[in-house]
């Protein structure tokens, strides 16, 4: 793997963020290497490093991957391996082969958790451990490691045989021992499965069962999934404890109806469990129950304070446990009741984030001195002169090119400068400082601060666009329930037909119901293509665009005009799970026809593009990947189109009748009457787009496949 590669395609700010790190006003942290009162951890967005100065730690600089592998723990390995994944450095191919290995993973791993759980009934070992923790072995969940898997349920056939051992191997789960044996990981342990989003088994964790053993926890290499499953999408209330025994116990000893529970595997705060509960939308409390000692009151105030910069709302408590206790020792010991009431008194947890953003503000002030409200002409009072940037500022962050004009009593000095580069602004500083009459060293001071200044508003801008650019429309809990229970109906096509028709599509029964299904598919990893026919002034464009509005609009595209290289020039992800409608399929040049048709059939086009390396500023040739999958509905007047476009597509005819048109006629007079509820239609629409958004791709098997023949 391209090390060097991979740091240059990921951005430390990003990376920072997914691990919990909040990075506030001049780009610092506080620092989660240390006890950290007052930020710290300073980084750098053009050297793409983070350092600590503070004398208490000795983390020091830190690129993007010494920064993953520090905070989560992890071997290199590990950490490239996660960052690749993450943040999509991987090619396409590479990440198809991660896929197929991680789908066949995780057959594996689900198989041989059926195996550790029909140990586990007969275990009189496990039942015992758990009964002397003080619980119902029957009511636990879990597996039991009899040592056995290397010998159990093997092929007969000797290669078939060789191949079960080397995945149970390359999984972790056995080693060759010295001699001809093997190696059991776990053995002799309770076994939990840790789960993915899908609840599938990704990873175990394995609890020594014996007292003499000094390490009781073991986790897969490579840990992933959160125990006992990820928070339901409508998770409202979350209890959050320390173990996954802790989690046990409190689910045997306190009426948790109304809570999600989570175990967070320690007291660090892993990084799945914090993004799993930064995605619930609707989350309002979380409660901490974590030991009554140092390091466990310590980690639940960072967790808390992670949540609390990350979700301000958010209601978060952390139970007061007593001394030397935990969860589990608690229920040991009979103290149900205390662990109820512990949790009902649990004090709120809060720290003045507005306090610590106003010192943020007064360490570094950000912009101070840049007049930005014209943001096409930005000026600054430097102690030379006044500066002004003509035209604002460009989307390049490996440069600060700008329209420059330096003014000082009267007289001008106009400038086209790139500021990353030092050789121009200290050419400018002279010329300028000559033509002026002012001094050099006090243009160069200006020109200095002008560009820190000039980042920061940069940054500021593009993230607000960005931000606003991605946002996805978050629905109420009421509005998800009045979608999954309208997808929960009887003849659902039936109903949907129905809706659509009362959002104003007029006639068109089968035609409209296929093109709305198509356009729905975007969602889907093999997505659906339609291609709508009929004459001039036959409304094909008006049912493209109707079944659109129908939508979600943050992942609908519209276009009328398309260049030959416009697929080409969007960005890698821009195009990802989103519908693209085609309103005149008939203008589209033939070079932009082929980037379509392979984004319809190989979700992915590539170009060959030049960049410049920064480090030697030698040209060096690289590939530009657009990624799909999308749908497409598209619009022509065509009879006949290129075969191999309209085998892509399933081919609407628009209804050119008489009766059509008249139904057309009617609708339109009655809603230019006032007989038609504008208000009705907009609603129709709204609660149609929220209907898409909840739905979600899931695999089906069907048992009848067999059966076709073509």
């Amino acid at each position: 793997m391209d090390i060097q590669l991979l740091k240059s395609q990921t951005d430390i700010f990003v990376i920072a963020r997914q691990l919990g790190i909040h990075i506030g006003k001049g780009d610092k942290a506080l620092c989660p290497f240390h006890n950290d009162k007052s930020p710290s951890l300073q980084f750098s967005r053009e050297k793409q490093i983070c350092t600590c100065f503070s004398s208490k730690c000795s983390a020091g600089t830190m690129d993007v991957i010494d920064l993953v592998k520090k905070k989560m723990g992890w071997s290199l390995p590990e950490t490239l391996q996660w960052l690749s994944l993450e943040n999509g450095v991987l090619p396409k191919e590479a990440k198809a082969v991660e896929k197929g290995k991680e789908k066949e993973r995780i057959e594996v791993l689900s198989q041989i958790y059926r195996q550790f759980t029909k140990g586990y009934h007969p275990s009189k070992r496990a039942h015992e451990y758990l009964t002397g923790r003080g619980l119902d072995y029957r009511a636990v969940r879990c597996g039991f490691n009899t040592g056995q898997l290397h010998r159990a349920q093997m092929p007969k056939d000797e290669t078939e045989k060789v191949e079960r051992l080397k995945q149970y191997a390359d999984l972790g789960l056995i080693s060759k021992a010295v001699g001809r044996g093997w190696n059991v990981f776990g053995k002799g342990c309770l076994v939990f499965a840790l789960r993915n989003e899908r609840g599938e088994v990704v990873s175990f964790y394995f609890r020594e069962c014996s007292d003499v053993k000094a390490n009781k926890h073991y986790y897969l290499r490579g840990r992933t999934g959160l125990y006992p499953h990820y928070p339901k999408s409508d998770c409202r209330r979350l209890i959050l404890t320390e173990s996954i025994l802790d989690l046990e116990s409190l689910k045997q000893s306190y009426q948790t109806d109304g809570y999600d529970l989570l175990a967070n595997y320690g007291t660090e705060g892993g990084l799945e469990q914090m993004r799993a509960i930064l995605n619930l939308q609707d989350l309002e409390e979380v409660i901490l129950f974590f030991d009554g000692d140092e390091t466990g009151r310590k980690g639940a105030e960072k967790i808390a304070e992670n949540l609390k910069v990350s979700k301000p709302n958010l209601t978060v408590k952390i139970v007061a446990t007593p001394d030397d206790e935990d969860v589990n020792s608690l229920l040991e010991n009979g103290e149900r009741e205390q662990i109820g009431k512990l949790i009902k008194e649990a004090p709120v947890f809060s720290f003045s984030i507005e306090k610590k953003k106003g010192t943020e503000e007064k360490q570094q002030p950000q912009n101070k001195g840049l007049d930005t409200s014209n943001p096409h002409r930005l000026q600054y009072e430097g102690k030379a002169a006044r500066y002004t940037i003509n035209g604002g500022l460009r989307k390049e962050w490996d440069s600060l090119k700008v329209t420059l004009v330096i003014e000082n009593g009267g007289k001008k000095s106009r400038q086209k400068v790139d500021l990353y580069e030092d050789k121009q602004t200290d050419r400018i500083a002279r010329q300028s400082a000559e033509k002026l009459g002012i001094r050099v060293d006090e243009v160069g001071q200006d020109l200095s601060s002008l560009t820190d200044l000039l980042e920061g508003y940069r940054d500021e801008l593009f993230a607000k666009k960005e931000e606003k650019k991605t946002d996805e429309v978050t629905l109420s809990l009421r509005e998800k329930r009045e979608a999954i229970a309208f997808l929960q109906q009887p003849n659902l096509l039936w109903k949907i037909n129905e809706k659509i028709g009362k959002s104003g599509v007029v006639g068109e029964e089968m035609n409209r119901l296929l093109l709305f299904c198509i356009a729905s598919s975007y969602k889907m990893p093999n997505t659906l293509q339609g291609l709508i026919q009929g004459s001039t002034g036959s409304g094909k464009t008006h049912l493209l665009s109707s079944i659109l509005a129908l939508i979600p609009p943050e992942k609908c595209i519209i276009l009328t005009r398309i260049t030959e290289s416009s697929f080409y020039n969007y960005g890698e992800n821009d195009l990802s799970y989103t519908v693209i409608g085609i309103e005149d399929y008939d203008g589209l040049e033939e070079k932009a026809e082929l980037a379509f048709r392979e984004l319809q059939s190989k979700g992915a086009i590539s170009s060959q593009t030049t960049l410049k390396d920064e480090q030697t500023g030698k040209n060096y040739t690289a590939i530009k990947w657009v990624y799909g999958p999308i749908a497409s509905l598209a619009a022509t007047t065509k009879g006949q189109i290129y075969e191999d476009n309209m085998s892509r597509c399933f081919l609407v005819a628009v209804d050119e009748s008489k009766e059509q048109t008249l139904r057309i006629i009617k609708f339109q007079n009655d809603l230019s009457a006032g007989l038609i509820d504008r208000s009705e239609l907009k609603e129709a629409k709204l609660f149609l787009q929220n209907v898409v958004r909840v739905l979600a791709p899931y695999e089906v098997i069907n048992q009848y496949a067999g059966k076709i023949h073509l």
